[in-house]
């Protein structure tokens, strides 16, 4: 049976910051963070759509003494279903809708042009016709405010620091706010789940090198107090930053073990990944495509540092073992680029338009 919608807000977890809880039919939670001021609130992600979930943040605003109107503006850290639901009906309210513009809303990207660039890039990867999806993964939503990354922001009377973090979407947001180290996180690095990364027309390929990078930007925090859309909040972020490295390096080890000199598509990697792990294959459309985004991503990783070849021709993408002697030449080209001073990350970093790490720290001064 589902669970019934939390009716009562959680205690503040720290000043000015009130989190709050959705759960939909398949029993699984959500959770938004509501800023609170004097002069009203911001509501950071905004759990799922529907009625059951419209009551659940009514009755959670009752329970801290606010109400509806009291929402000003709605901070989105991504375009996902479960972060956006009550934004789409609050939007109509008149309450400001803020967001990353690089997030592929289909304001940006029309429904038509986003749902055809995911189904191309999946066919492209090996993906049969019966596991392509009939609409994109980001709903319709307006974008009143653009964040940029780096921007200081007023939420509620309160100062937060706009992080860019591409990864779980290209234009994931963290929230960081230095006079107490409250950094909200979104989906980009939960307490015990390894954040999904997965290949994006929009994203290029490249989106786990910038994952990566992004940990290493959340590393230069004085985080204390780390508040995830799902599971527990805790405390220790760069424990957590050095686990999802180490879980990544394992991922990309065990997608490389299956590579020979045969051209593969993500898609069949992805089935070998499972059947390996003596997991089905049975999981429907929506998670097959899934996991065939994300073992492009890796694969598209594997070729970016040498480990792998990838293989373009008309409609197709494949990935094969690179020889020894390739895979030589790759890493010593790779060693060339980087830069006297050794800060690689910077240096990567500002090559993709991503600002440099040196904004949150500037901010913490």
């Amino acid at each position: 049976m589902p669970q019934e919608q939390t009716a009562t807000a959680e205690p503040a977890v720290l000043p000015g910051i009130v989190r709050l809880r959705f759960v939909d039919e398949r029993n699984f939670a959500v959770s938004a963070y509501l800023l609170t001021g004097d002069d009203g609130c911001v509501l950071v992600d905004s759990g799922f759509a529907g009625e059951a979930a419209a009551a659940a943040l009514e009755a959670q605003l009752r329970s801290v003494g606010r109400t509806l109107g009291d929402i000003s503006t709605i901070v989105l850290t991504h375009l996902h279903h479960d972060h956006v639901g009550q934004a789409l009906r609050l939007a109509e309210r008149g309450v400001t809708i803020r967001y990353h513009p690089a997030e592929p809303s289909l304001i940006a990207y029309p429904f038509e042009e986003r749902l055809a660039g995911l189904r191309e890039l999946l066919r492209a990867h090996g993906t049969p016709e019966d596991d392509l999806p009939d609409r994109p993964y980001e709903p319709e939503l307006r974008l009143d405010d653009p964040i940029e990354d780096g921007s200081v922001l007023d939420l509620a009377g309160q100062r937060w620091l706009a992080i860019q973090t591409p990864g779980h979407t290209i234009g994931h947001l963290c929230l960081f706010r230095p006079d107490d180290g409250a950094l909200i996180v979104g989906d980009h690095l939960l307490a015990s789940i390894s954040t999904y990364v997965g290949a994006d027309s929009a994203a290029g390929p490249d989106i786990v090198h910038r994952f990566l990078d992004s940990l290493d930007r959340l590393d230069t925090l004085s985080a204390t107090t780390v508040l995830p859309a799902h599971g527990r909040v805790y405390h220790d972020l760069r424990g957590r930053t050095a686990a999802q490295r180490a879980d990544y390096a394992a991922r990309l080890d065990a997608v490389a073990a299956l590579l020979d000199s045969t051209p593969r598509s993500a898609y069949a990697v992805a089935h070998a990944l499972r059947e390996r792990r003596g997991k089905s294959w049975e999981i429907g459309a929506f998670r097959r495509a899934l996991l065939a985004r994300h073992a492009a991503a890796l694969l598209d990783e594997l070729a970016r540092v040498g480990r792998a070849e990838r293989i373009d021709a008309p409609g197709a993408i494949r990935y094969r073992a690179r020889s020894r002697s390739d895979a030589t030449g790759s890493a010593a080209m790779s060693r060339s680029t980087v830069p006297p001073s050794g800060n690689a990350s910077t240096a990567r970093m500002s090559a993709s338009g991503v600002r440099q790490a040196g904004s949150p720290a500037k901010l913490q001064q």
